[in-house]
């Protein structure tokens, strides 16, 4: 039976239950790994007795041998996020290191079918390099600018005629509430540029609007 690990978080969207109900009509199993609950209430243990490894996940439902999986759907990683309230502050950035060292090693070590490859997806986020490539493929690119100064984000806004809009380089969602509101691409106008003093605490993504 096919057994497929689905790396995610605790609260992620219904896509992982549908996705996992399809696997599970085609006669396969699905695992889901929330990387939110580890360290803590899901448990790794990665073994080497005489050149021979072994990889095991334990949740709280079950304990599992990550080799006998057949392939992993990277779909999204949030280690450590429950220590908060857990350990104690001072403790909190060595543990997640630690924990994160643990998983991409276990990831790594597993010569399985990836989707997609961890190292992979980190490259094709990098924005100049998206866009280097698509100009060395003969791509027409808008202007871009990335950076965290106002003053440049105005004197970008006066040398793109069509306007500008502005987005992340990331993707992710501001939860609220507990209502998730996911950042969108938004066009800037002109009266926003004299809002853009926070912008010094978080880089952004600006390019000419193309009609």
């Amino acid at each position: 039976m096919k057994k497929v690990l689905i790396i995610t978080y605790s609260q992620d969207n219904e896509c992982i239950d549908m996705v996992s109900n399809e696997i599970k009509n085609k006669g396969g199993t699905a695992v889901r790994f929330n990387t939110d609950t580890f360290p803590g209430e899901s448990k790794l243990a990665l073994s080497n007795t005489d050149g021979n490894w072994k990889n095991i996940l334990q949740t709280n439902n079950a304990e599992f041998l990550i080799d006998e999986f057949e392939s992993i759907w990277y779909r999204r990683l949030r280690i450590a996020e429950n220590l908060k309230g857990k350990v104690e502050k001072k403790y909190i950035g060595p543990s997640v290191e630690e924990s994160r060292r643990t998983f991409f090693g276990m990831l790594n070590s597993l010569d399985v079918f990836h989707m997609d490859d961890f190292h992979k997806i980190r490259k094709s986020e990098v924005k100049q390099l998206q866009l280097k490539l698509a100009e060395q493929y003969g791509l027409k690119t808008p202007k871009t600018l990335i950076t965290n100064n106002p003053d440049e984000v105005r004197k970008f806004y006066t040398n793109c005629k069509n306007g500008i809009i502005s987005k992340m380089q990331a993707s992710f969602a501001i939860y609220e509430n507990d209502e998730e509101n996911v950042v969108f691409t938004n066009e800037l106008k002109e009266s926003d540029l004299k809002n853009l003093e926070d912008l010094i605490y978080c880089p952004m993504q600006f390019q000419e609007k193309i009609d």
